[in-house]
């Protein structure tokens, strides 16, 4: 335990918790990026990727963006050939998105990528330190849901 009565808990997880961001998007920059890739593409590849496939409306709701900001994104993203955009046969009013041979290969990547990343990461933990880990994870996780 910490003695000191000026120490805050919340204050040190956020400086810790930033950092591990900060370095983690670092690490998938230099992987994938390579002056093409941005963070909210490889967030909209591995959306994506879970869904199989998903309207713009219901990115712009998952990434809360707007549409026009949804639509630059994945105007990128056809582009550089890793998704395709179509109208819905149902619902012309609709487009769908769905992964390319191209965007499933980099969305595998990025998926296989984070695993070692965590692998690595957590190395320095023993198996019950990465139970307790993952008990808070998802208490946090929770009560955010249950927030919002």
């Amino acid at each position: 335990m910490h003695n000191n009565t000026d120490f805050n808990y919340e204050t040190e997880i956020s400086k810790t918790a930033g950092a591990i961001h900060r370095e983690l998007t670092n690490k998938y920059n230099k992987i994938f990026a390579k002056g093409k890739l941005a963070m909210s593409h490889i967030i909209v590849l591995e959306l994506i990727y879970e869904k199989k496939h998903s309207t713009m409306t219901e990115l712009a709701k998952l990434l809360n963006l707007t549409m026009s900001a949804t639509t630059a994104i994945i105007d990128k993203m056809v582009e550089l050939k890793l998704v395709g955009r179509a109208r819905s046969e149902k619902d012309r009013r609709v487009v769908e998105v769905s992964l390319t041979k191209k965007g499933t290969t980099t969305a595998t990547k990025v998926l296989n990528n984070r695993l070692e990343t965590v692998k690595e990461m957590f190395f320095v933990l023993t198996e019950l330190e990465k139970q307790q880990y993952l008990k808070f994870l998802r208490k946090i996780y929770s009560g955010i849901q249950e927030r919002v």
